[in-house]
């Protein structure tokens, strides 16, 4: 259900409710929040601000509130969330990008297509696996920029990523960013190191995509 809704709402914050452990289903699943049942109102309610406050879904005003036990409306959501003249937020900021990704998941191919498409990214082109991803770029180098998942089989994205700059000149210097789920502490500097451009957690977040990117182009 949590991989579904992903699909159909990448940047929608989910908290889940469990009575059991932290599965592996659950892992991979990678909710914003885990709560354990029975949750009492008093870790309902600072796990909801906490969410809500980090992700920008509503005001600072209504994260304070204590009606926030109360579903927020999806008026008031929507409301809360559309950008103003002031924000420097351009709908479509990909606008004119060739993106190759590199993703082994089909659902997780069908989300990062769908929400590159809503930043205004029409040439999304998709390898299935690390050495699809190479082979795509030998064939044709004129993308912009790779998104790279780092587990995978057939190749890895850290061994694909390698492959690729050794190619030619371009491949040397074309930005490519590390792709990872269950994120650690550190991880952003290893991938630095081992020669990604930049980095981002699954499940990506709208806004730390297009932050990232720009940092990177």
């Amino acid at each position: 259900m949590v991989t579904r809704i992903r699909w159909l709402q990448p940047d929608l914050p989910i908290l889940i409710l469990t009575s059991g452990g932290h599965s592996d289903d659950l892992k991979m699943a990678a909710p914003d929040r885990v709560l354990h049942k029975p949750a009492r109102a008093k870790q309902l309610i600072p796990a909801l601000q906490s969410l809500l406050r980090e992700v920008g879904t509503v005001s600072e005003s209504r994260c304070e509130s204590p009606r926030l036990a109360c579903a927020v409306s999806q008026k008031e959501r929507l409301a809360d969330t559309a950008p103003t003249p002031d924000q420097d937020t351009p709908g479509v900021p990909f606008d004119g990008l060739s993106i190759l990704v590199a993703e082994d998941n089909a659902t997780n191919q069908l989300v990062i297509t769908k929400l590159l498409h809503r930043l205004g990214c029409q040439d999304v082109r998709m390898a299935h696996d690390g050495r699809e991803a190479v082979a795509m770029y030998q064939a044709d180098s004129s993308c912009d920029l790779i998104l790279m998942d780092i587990q995978m089989p057939e190749l890895s994205g850290t061994d694909a990523l390698k492959q690729i700059r050794a190619e030619d000149t371009r491949g040397a210097t074309l930005p490519i960013i590390a792709l990872t789920a269950n994120a650690i502490e550190g991880d952003r500097a290893r991938f630095l190191a081992d020669g990604f451009t930049g980095y981002c957690s699954k499940p990506i977040r709208r806004s730390e995509l297009i932050a990232t990117v720009n940092a990177c182009l």
